[in-house]
């Protein structure tokens, strides 16, 4: 059954999750004295069961791509449920996303959810225990995902928060898509890909091309599905600001790289880049990598990373 935990704080921000994929379904935020939803979701939240775009949840075990479906661990090779082609994404099918997580805890401006994911699911090695704590800041629109994991085998672990984001003011007669909203990315490098989205192991400057967006400007037309090296990890990577300049969103993170998907192929009931997705993550088939920044989770070295979105009005 999905149950729905609403978290709220002394400033006017009201989130919901819910408990199949531990899914950040709505936040209502107050903008020149009225509430406005940033996050791009279903009415309806049974239809996140059939839900094919990942909308509001926690991807995982390992967000995004990986070649082949392959990895290394080791010295011993693990072949995964590929779930794109030859490859796998988002860990495969019925990852965390369709998983129904527990209610550790529940307070007023808090919520961790937990799941412990049984070993061999999806070809990943080792049981591993999730907890997941969503938890808004008392006097700011600061909303923190902490995301922590432990393995009972050496396994790869790097999940991610999926929320697609869309600033605008609302609109009565029909959904605004995203373009124009202005982007400021701390990146000055992504990681190329091939046809089908997988990493090609170089690292390419942003500069002469149309994902340089190291200074503020409208996303327009540009349709974006890559992963950014984040040049500071104690910096904003991303700050997205609305239409009409009343809203900002800046995301923080540990992690190494940032995913910016333009949401180009969401489609009915929702409309072509009605949001946009700022992902933080490891780079895309950074196990079989080497010279991308990766580690594997182990019972000697559990995973903990944590994902920042905060607003300015």
């Amino acid at each position: 059954m999905i149950k729905t935990f609403t978290i709220e704080n002394q400033v006017g921000d009201s989130v919901n999750i819910i408990n199949l994929g531990a899914r950040l379904v709505e936040w209502h935020t107050r903008v020149k004295g009225q509430s406005r939803n940033i996050i791009v979701g279903y009415t309806d939240y049974e239809l996140y069961r059939e839900d094919p775009s990942h909308m509001g949840a926690i991807a995982g075990p390992y967000a995004n791509r990986i070649k082949n479906a392959q990895v290394e661990i080791s010295g011993v090779a693990h072949q995964l449920a590929a779930n794109e082609g030859n490859n796998i994404l988002h860990s495969g099918s019925n990852a965390l996303e369709s998983c129904m997580w527990q209610v550790k805890e529940h307070s007023t401006r808090a919520i961790t959810l937990t799941y412990w994911l049984e070993d061999g699911f999806n070809g990943f090695p080792g049981a591993i225990a999730f907890e997941v704590e969503y938890r808004l800041a008392e006097n700011e629109s600061q909303l923190k995902i902490n995301m922590n994991a432990v393995s009972e085998k050496e396994t790869i672990v790097g999940p991610t928060g999926h929320a697609y984001f869309n600033l605008s003011e609302p609109s009565a007669s029909k959904p605004a898509n995203i373009n124009q909203h202005s982007l400021l990315l701390n990146c000055q490098q992504y990681t190329p890909v091939d046809s089908v989205g997988i990493p090609t192991g170089d690292i390419d400057s942003v500069k002469n091309t149309e994902l340089d967006f190291t200074q503020l400007k409208k996303i327009d037309t540009t349709a974006i599905n890559h992963n950014f090296v984040v040049t500071d990890i104690n910096q904003a990577s991303a700050v997205l600001i609305s239409p009409e300049q009343d809203l900002t969103l800046e995301v923080s993170s540990g992690y190494p790289g940032l995913q910016v998907y333009t949401a180009d192929y969401l489609s009915s009931p929702f409309i072509s880049r009605q949001g946009i997705c700022l992902e933080p993550q490891f780079y895309p088939d950074s196990p079989n990598i080497k010279q991308f920044p990766f580690y594997t989770t182990s019972p000697e070295r559990p995973f903990s990373e944590k994902i920042i979105y905060k607003l300015k009005k």
